[in-house]
């Protein structure tokens, strides 16, 4: 039998290695379509998980949560400066719902439309139950201050009381969160080593001051990558405690002070 031998080693042309960093940023910026109008977004990739998680429906068939639409905020850091602090760089994703609730027949099961909500509007519509009952606003900002200030603005916040919870703010968002009647719950991140709430914390105000634990997560220093629970703040108030230069005892008189007034509790 006759052998056949090839030599590739001759070959006239050699395919040029693909740069394949290049391959996956590009790849990655067709997941995301960041340079897309929000509406026009093609069906795949982050568009397409959305579309595929969503919609939510709760167990009665009275509400259903769809997607709308998502947006990309500005970053808090640039590449360079989240370099060096060592930390991820990350842009904050936005994304606006729609909560439509449902009349259903007892009968016939039928479902009719009863009211079509938006995110912004359901945040206007908690407020001014907030207002009518008396009762706080309790408020979780991620990266949508500016938003949230407008609502608030719009509104109008005679009458009304709340928390800023979990606070993640700058020294700018502090000054407008304080312009309104709300407290500032702190948690276990002021704890962590590359925080930047120190210096926020600092500059509020002790009747403004709440001690959070956001469990079971963001659990304190030394106990971070845990699941966190309430014995936790005292770790917490001693971080708070040193940044006023106060005792624990005295952050936990200030901070219980506080709870009792914005939720109207007995210190029975």
């Amino acid at each position: 039998m006759e052998r056949i031998r090839k030599n590739f080693a001759t070959a006239e042309s050699i395919l040029e290695p693909p740069h394949l960093i290049s391959m996956q940023r590009l790849s990655y910026e067709k997941f995301l379509q960041m340079d897309c109008d929000p509406d026009e977004r093609e069906d795949f990739g982050l568009q397409a998980i959305l579309k595929n998680v969503f919609p939510i429906n709760d167990f009665n068939g009275v509400c259903s949560l769809e997607f709308v639409r998502y947006k990309y905020g500005e970053p808090k850091y640039t590449v360079q400066e989240c370099q060096q602090r060592g930390m991820t760089y990350d842009i904050p994703l936005k994304i606006v719902v729609r909560l439509i609730t449902f009349d259903v027949d007892g009968e016939t099961g039928v479902q009719s439309i009863r009211d079509i909500k938006e995110q912004e509007i359901v945040f206007r519509t908690q407020i001014g139950w907030a207002k009518k009952l008396g009762l706080p606003l309790v408020i979780h900002a991620r990266d949508s201050f500016p938003e949230i200030f407008a609502m608030l603005d719009k509104s109008g916040t005679d009458g009304l009381r709340g928390v800023f919870h979990s606070f993640t703010g700058g020294a700018e968002e502090l000054e407008k969160a304080l312009s309104y009647n709300f407290m500032i719950g702190i948690n276990g991140i002021l704890t962590f080593k590359n925080s930047d709430l120190r210096d926020v914390v600092g500059k509020i105000p002790y009747n403004r001051l709440l001690l959070e634990t956001d469990s079971p997560f963001l659990a304190p220093t030394p106990f971070r990558g845990r699941r966190n629970e309430s014995s936790y703040l005292l770790h917490i108030a001693a971080k708070m405690a040193e940044i006023h230069n106060l005792t624990i005892e005295e952050i936990g008189a200030i901070t219980t002070r506080n709870a009792l007034e914005l939720f109207q509790l007995s210190n029975a």
